[in-house]
């Protein structure tokens, strides 16, 4: 029960920090939180930006949004739909974007801070 913890966690006994908050303290490590951040954030915002226009398209487009365009389809459903593969699309996006810009460095950090 009272024995620690050992193989890459053990902690360091010239700093006191396990490897893990070594890996978490380091510059690469902020480097990718910033890189997810700068594609994150964005990218909500667009969706939120999309989401909302539809209320504004409702609200002040009445006439238009309800207009029918095939049997029984108006533009407020069509624009509605549309909201399913663009959300797709931005995840895709950002799956294409982490693999070229956040898992290289992620790598990175595995092989740094196994091998200590």
């Amino acid at each position: 029960m009272g024995q620690e913890p050992h193989g890459a966690w053990d902690k360091d006994h010239e700093t006191g920090k396990g490897h893990w908050e070594e890996a978490y303290d380091s510059e690469l490590f902020k480097e990718v939180v910033k890189r997810r951040y700068r594609f994150v954030v964005p990218g909500i915002i667009l969706f939120c930006f999309l989401f909302f226009l539809l209320f504004t398209l409702q609200q002040f487009c009445g006439e238009l949004a309800s207009s029918m365009v095939f049997s029984n389809i108006n533009v407020n459903f069509l624009y509605t739909m549309i909201l399913f593969p663009a959300l797709w699309i931005i995840g895709l996006w950002f799956l294409r974007y982490v693999r070229k810009h956040v898992y290289p460095l992620e790598t990175e950090i595995i092989n740094t801070f196994s091998k200590k």
